[in-house]
């Protein structure tokens, strides 16, 4: 009678369902408002509701809200502060007791003090003694409280006092309560509900058998599970331990007393929920279809989530049932109203298989009757993404207080990317557009992607973002590409060509007339057709011309190559067929070691008449560079690359050649420094070990042929070497493979000169094959005499077998003494 027509309005709303509809939170900034205009305090609100919640039972839902503290109690606190109600600072309760719930072994529940911080935030809180409850040190705070404090009793013997809960009082107080959890974290609310005891009517193959879904003999309280959140408190009565004593004498009935069994059945609905097998339904009752779809419970557990499968007939409301099973025919009593439905078994059974088939990550476990373990972050995260996909045929419930916040899955088409060139880089700029509201630019994205887990990345509070498979992995390889400075991101031209296809995929990819330009050379550079001059005087094998049109196509491009071919494969022939290509733009250089200087002008006169090969040294070395012109190969040893670097690199050449490179695999000496001032349209490194025994030396020759393509060092060494992984030598391999060829041996074996192999047999003396039988025999004896076992007698064992090898070869590496020949080196000699 004290409520005004506009409250009286907001109480009869059914907050439930408000709460899955898209306005909900237009709804709770409209109650915030609502509560700063009447200004009531929350304690007259929680008091209202234990008052009169049989007279209004749609005020539990809304004093619920109030209670909670995440997320909505701070926003409330905050509208209050902006409207000049009261302050955060002055709420008359600071303190609460909650209660866990332990139900592990069986039943306990444990009372908890927390204080709320200056940030809105609750403490973990103590443990309180149960015998400050009863003599009264520490009071309650609601009347819920206090009905629940009231159920503390004293016991003793003679070893002192004891202090208890009548469990059964206990736990008819705290039904209906907001702040009652399963475990000592507080993540997971668990809801008491009352309930009667169910009156289950099977059918058998001979007629019908009653019991109840509970044992019991006598009136009380027994806690029942019905999902992973939601306990019944089956109140036992005086008219449930008659109806008890009436069926214990007879549970059985035929099957012509079906009529008369379904009429007393349904009178009994009034008091408890009927479950039946009855074919037909009492007119009497109001009857609803019964709802047939996947009800998805999800609850916090550890790091992630517990699930478990349900339908639930009479939709919004309880019971919660396992698919196609239970009775068909169910009559309860929901708000008051009675009602009744009959399940399809069949139906629901598909359902489930459907929802199973549609959700890989509940496909892959057998059992889906009970409680699934999805024990990480990622693969919670995916069974989310699965969940939300199927959102318009199943229906998830959630624990007050979501562990997984999910905002969208996004892919390439909420994606946009800008590439501009300036000075030698290209500068990338981007941003995901997640929704109206959020907007993240291509730095914050990749730090995320750097951060996440698996395919999503956490934005903040709980909430995640799943990205698509392709688009992650895309974006990946585009950070380990990208030189980061303060404020850009800055992508080598050279590295285009390891992003082949991304220009495609991105919906708003948006370049300038460099990017484009830099398309078309790599196009053309993979045209072009070159042919092996006609006056090279040798005949190329197969592989060899492999590698001259490959050096060509880079020439062409204008980028640096690393010919890594094994040692004995002509590495040396094939740049001089590079050399004969590209004489007529100018002159070329060729550093060697010394050892092999002289052989680079043997070679050339031999293979290259049309070529003429200088070998710099003695004296007017100033003049043999400023003459050098088309056609000219300058050969010089890697010692005179420091001694005369300003002559070197104050000259523009053609094409500069490193045989040997790992001569300047070290940054930090004179030559390597020296080296890296030359000038030329195209370099070439030759090495048979590219990599050798550091990825740091693979850096510095990568920084002589494409200068900037591997970033500086320390960030080189920051991702590919301190902190190596599968994925980053992936995407090194990823970038630097354009510009590397490197074939083996084994490779090639078909093209090169084949080789002769004659085996030769050898017969043991006598001697050696009396003296060998016998060492087989001591081996034999030596064995089954060892007492040692696994990995020791392997290692008894292959010692024994060396022993008879070397027999073979020579009795004298087994006993020194030995006077037999050996029938081998006589041979062998």
């Amino acid at each position: 009678q004290e409520f005004s027509k506009q409250e009286k309005v907001l109480l009869e709303l059914n907050f439930n369902e408000i709460k899955e509809r898209k306005e909900f939170r237009i709804f709770v900034f409209f109650i915030a408002d609502l509560f700063v205009k009447l200004d009531y305090k929350i304690k007259n609100y929680i008091k209202i509701r234990d008052e009169n919640r049989k007279e209004i039972p749609n005020l539990h839902g809304l004093t619920n809200l109030i209670e909670r503290q995440n997320p909505w109690d701070v926003t409330l606190d905050i509208l209050m502060d902006i409207s000049g109600g009261k302050s955060k600072e002055k709420i008359e309760n600071s303190e609460r007791i909650v209660w866990i719930l332990d139900i592990d072994r069986y039943v306990t529940v444990q009372p908890r003090l927390q204080k709320l911080g200056k940030s809105g935030h609750w403490s973990k809180g103590r443990n309180i003694a149960l015998k400050s409850f009863y003599t009264g040190t520490t009071q309650g705070f609601t009347e819920q409280d206090k009905r629940a404090i009231a159920t503390v009793r004293k016991t003793g013997n003679y070893y002192g006092s004891e202090y208890d809960f009548n469990l059964d009082n206990l736990l008819k107080a705290l039904i209906g309560s907001q702040l009652l959890f399963l475990d000592d974290k507080l993540k997971a609310r668990v809801d008491l509900v009352a309930a009667e005891p169910e009156l289950i009517v099977r059918k058998k193959s001979n007629g019908f058998k009653l019991d109840f879904s509970v044992d019991f003999d006598a009136k009380g309280v027994v806690l029942q599970k019905e999902t992973m959140t939601r306990y019944k408190v089956v109140v036992i009565t005086d008219k449930h331990v008659q109806l008890y004593n009436v069926l214990k004498a007879k549970k059985n009935f035929p099957l012509e007393s079906e009529s008369r069994l379904s009429e007393a059945v349904s009178g009994l609905s009034s008091i408890m929920t009927v479950v039946s097998d009855f074919k037909h339904v009492d007119k009497s009752i109001k009857n609803i279809k019964a709802d047939n779809s996947v009800c998805v419970q999800l609850l916090p557990y550890g790091e992630g989530l517990k699930l478990e499968l349900f339908v639930k007939p009479f939709k919004k409301s309880a019971p919660y049932l396992k698919a196609g099973k239970g009775g068909e025919v169910m009559i309860a009593e929901i708000n008051g109203v009675k009602l009744q439905t009959t399940r399809n078994f069949k139906k629901e059974e598909e359902k489930l298989h459907d929802f199973i088939e549609n959700c890989p990550s509940i496909r892959k476990y057998g059992d889906f009757s009970e409680e699934i373990m999805f024990e990480d972050i990622e693969t919670s995260l995916q069974l989310l993404v699965e969940l939300e996909a199927l959102k318009k045929t199943i229906t998830v419930e959630w624990p007050e207080g979501e562990k997984f916040k999910m905002r969208k899955a996004v892919s390439f088409e909420n994606f946009s990317m800008k590439a501009s060139k300036k000075n030698d880089w290209f500068e990338i700029d981007g941003k995901l557009k997640v929704d109206s509201k959020l907007v993240l630019n291509i730095r914050e994205l990749l730090d995320l992607i750097e951060a996440g887990k698996g395919n999503f990345v956490e934005l903040k509070n709980g909430e995640f973002l799943a990205l698509s498979a392709e688009f992650k992995k895309r974006l990946l390889e585009l950070n380990n590409f990208l030189d980061k400075k303060k404020s850009t991101l800055r992508l080598h031209p050279f590295v285009t060509s390891a992003l082949d296809g991304l220009e495609d995929e991105i919906a708003d990819f948006k370049v300038d007339k460099a990017w484009e330009e830099q398309k078309i050379k790599l196009q053309n550079a993979r045209n072009i057709k070159p042919v092996v001059s006609s006056t090279l005087q040798a005949e190329l094998r197969d592989y060899q011309v492999e590698g001259f049109n490959w050096l060509a196509q880079l020439a062409e491009w204008g980028v640096g190559a690393c010919l890594a071919d094994d040692m004995g494969l002509g590495k040396t022939i094939q740049t001089i067929a590079i050399l004969i290509d590209k004489a007529e733009k100018g002159a070329s250089l060729v550093f060697a070691p010394t050892s092999v200087a002289r052989n680079w002008i043997a070679e050339i006169n031999k293979f290259a008449p049309t070529l003429n090969p200088i070998l710099f040294g003695g004296k007017n070395r100033k003049k043999t560079i400023e003459n050098a012109q088309n056609y000219d190969v300058i050969i010089a040893t890697y010692g005179l690359l420091h001694s005369e670097r300003d002559l070197f690199i104050n000259k523009k050449w053609n094409t500069i050649i490193l045989d040997e490179a790992q001569a300047i695999k070290n940054p930090a000496t004179k030559t390597s420094k020296a080296a890296m001032n030359l000038q030329a349209d195209f370099k070439i490194i030759t090495t048979g070990t590219p990599i050798q025994n550091h990825l740091g030396e693979l850096w510095n020759l990568f920084n002589f042929i494409n200068p900037g393509l591997l970033g500086a060092l320390d960030e080189f060494s920051s991702k590919y070497i301190n902190h190596s992984n599968f994925e980053s030598r992936k995407h090194l391999k990823k970038m630097i493979k354009p510009f590397i060829l490197r074939r083996i041996k084994t490779e090639v074996l078909d093209e090169l000169p084949e080789k002769t192999e004659i085996t030769i047999s050898v017969e043991q003396s006598k001697e050696e094959t009396a003296f060998y039988e016998a060492l087989r025999e001591k081996a034999i004896e030596n064995i089954e005499n060892d007492d040692k076992t696994g990995g020791q007698k392997h290692l008894k064992i292959l010692a024994e077998i060396t022993k008879l090898r070397q027999a073979c070869c020579d009795t004298r590496m087994v006993i020194r003494s030995s006077v037999i020949e050996s029938s081998k080196v006589d041979v062998f000699f």
